[in-house]
């Protein structure tokens, strides 16, 4: 993944210990943010509210970075399924993994260009 724990913070983790950290970041962020999307919710969300909301460039980077973690999160969860399963089911590790992939670059593209407001 994009994410060097070794070299950026200086810390000697395995493999096996940053991908933790990546899942358990993406986690915290995936909770916050249905927090406050439950917190915006109950306030009453209309579509002027929302469109105001994503209007602000803080909580269109707060969605990004969301959407880029969860996307790495399930890429990482596919690669660590394929890696158990794929085997047994005589498939090469990578097809499940690229699929999963695929699917998380479209639905990345997908959110940003909802995000964005790009037009279909």
């Amino acid at each position: 993944m994009g994410l060097d724990l070794k070299r950026s913070l200086g810390l000697k983790l395995g493999a096996g210990a940053q991908q933790w950290i990546w899942q358990r970041s993406a986690n915290l962020l995936t909770v916050v943010f249905v927090g406050v999307l439950f917190g915006v919710l109950a306030a009453g969300l209309s579509y002027e509210s929302l469109v105001a909301m994503l209007g602000q460039t803080g909580w269109r980077t707060y969605l990004v970075l969301t959407l880029i973690f969860a996307g790495g999160n399930s890429v990482l969860a596919g690669w660590q399924i394929a890696g158990d399963y794929a085997r047994k089911a005589h498939l090469p590790v990578w097809l499940p993994t690229g699929l999963v992939a695929a699917i998380t670059l479209l639905y990345l593209v997908a959110a940003l260009r909802l995000i964005y407001g790009v037009p279909a």
